[in-house]
């Protein structure tokens, strides 16, 4: 048959599919199928074997394409090659270089934007942290860099001038956080290196943090707090007593929510979304239960709180009053009153160390770390018998809080403990 437009258009569909074969150009042919769709193939033999090569459908490959395709597959049988896998090489050679193009226009911005609209905002509790740090750290430094030009030794120069600022845990952050992003901006085929990988710890191993508050310190502090001298906003030294009544995360108390809080029943319900071990999406809430001196200060709070549904409300917020407190923001109040290397005295401490403070008292008074002082802290147990045990230790919770409460009181009235260190 000669192929023309008109011919191929003029081939009527049957009831099974049949061949036409183009006249005067060898092995080509125009297959026609029962759905009236039409294709170009072509047979022929490299090295002794016969193969069949589908060069794509009518009119999508034209007949002038289809006829091109052709004569170049005939030139390359001659040079002994297979026209159909030469045509799979260039294909993916010019994949390949088109994904040079595109990544060769990617930044370390549009990879950080990636990361946080498809990844951060959905798997990450707090998103917005994350991707302030990758801006500051990452986008700022290599700014609209292209990542195509980013290796391993550009990590290793911007991590040891984070580290030569004295920021070494930062460094740490910087390198894992940036590690993830690439991994991920690689699996979303918008990168081909990841910079971080096989960058070792620039500020080095680090070492848990020890410190906690003697009974002595205690006093000292729950003390300093009421002191004028220091102009501590009453809703801030709220804040810090309830971390140290209650041996929670600073986050989880500066997050909470006044409808968490049930007076009657005594008890705190911290929803999963603010537990930092619960992972996204989790529905196990933690029971804290409250004592007298933490419903105490509770109440204080609510009233400071108002109309605000948060129970440490963010006044500076100016577009939205009703969001929480910021989680950094405790630590700021006790930094900024560090004075010559003291605070109140004191060698400095963090908000997180007075949650260790209540831990190792409730140790020291005779409570089991584990599994009840583990309870009341919500630590994760990724160990089969805590995988396995859910038992919540309700009742034995309350009695070490309630122990802790006792105890408390005695020491910021100025009793020395029992078991305190002669």
């Amino acid at each position: 048959m000669l192929f023309t437009d008109a011919s191929i258009r003029a081939l009527k569909p049957k009831d099974t599919e049949y061949d036409r074969h183009a006249d005067g150009r060898q092995g080509l042919v125009l297959r026609v199928r029962p759905n009236g769709s039409k294709s170009f193939r072509m047979r022929y033999s490299v090295n002794g074997t016969r193969a069949w090569w589908t060069l794509g459908e009518y009119p999508h490959i034209t007949l002038k394409k289809a006829i091109d395709m052709h004569h170049q597959a005939l030139r390359e049988i001659a040079e002994g090659l297979d026209p159909k896998l030469e045509e799979k090489r260039r294909r993916d050679e010019l994949a390949r270089e088109a994904k040079r193009l595109r990544i060769g226009a990617v930044t370390v911005r549009n990879v950080i934007a990636v990361w946080a609209w498809r990844h951060a905002r959905r798997e990450r509790k707090r998103p917005r942290e994350a991707v302030k740090l990758l801006e500051k750290y990452l986008g700022e430094p290599w700014k609209n860099r292209p990542v195509r030009e980013l290796r391993k030794k550009d990590a290793v120069e911007l991590l040891d001038r984070i580290v030569a600022r004295g920021a070494k845990v930062m460094a740490n952050r910087v390198r894992d956080l940036g590690k993830q992003v690439f991994m991920f901006a690689i699996d979303q085929d918008l990168v081909e290196i990841n910079p971080f990988l096989g960058v070792r710890p620039p500020g080095g191993k680090e070492r848990s943090r020890e410190r906690w508050l003697d009974w002595h310190e205690i006093k000292v502090f729950w003390d300093a707090l009421e002191n004028p001298e220091h102009r501590i906003v009453r809703r801030m030294a709220l804040a810090l007593r309830l971390i140290l009544v209650t041996g929670q995360r600073p986050g989880e108390v500066a997050q909470a929510r006044i409808a968490e809080f049930d007076l009657e029943r005594r008890i705190w319900t911290i929803p999963p979304e603010h537990i930092k071990t619960e992972p996204r999406g989790s529905t196990h809430a933690h029971l804290v239960p409250l004592s007298d001196l933490a419903i105490e200060i509770i109440q204080e709070l609510i009233k400071l709180a108002g109309p605000r549904p948060c129970l440490l409300p963010n006044s500076r917020s100016i577009q939205n009053r009703d969001r929480p407190l910021h989680e950094k923001t405790l630590s700021h109040v006790l930094s900024d009153l560090v004075e010559g290397g003291k605070l109140f005295g004191l060698e400095p401490f963090k908000p997180h160390d007075l949650r260790r403070t209540a831990s190792t008292h409730m140790s020291k008074l005779g409570i089991p770390r584990n599994p009840v002082i583990e309870k009341v802290l919500n630590h994760s147990d990724s160990s089969t018998g805590g995988v396995y045990d859910r038992n919540k230790y309700f009742p034995e919770k309350r009695d070490a809080l309630t122990r802790w409460e006792v105890q408390l009181r005695e020491i910021v009235s100025g009793k020395r403990p029992a078991y305190a260190e002669i």
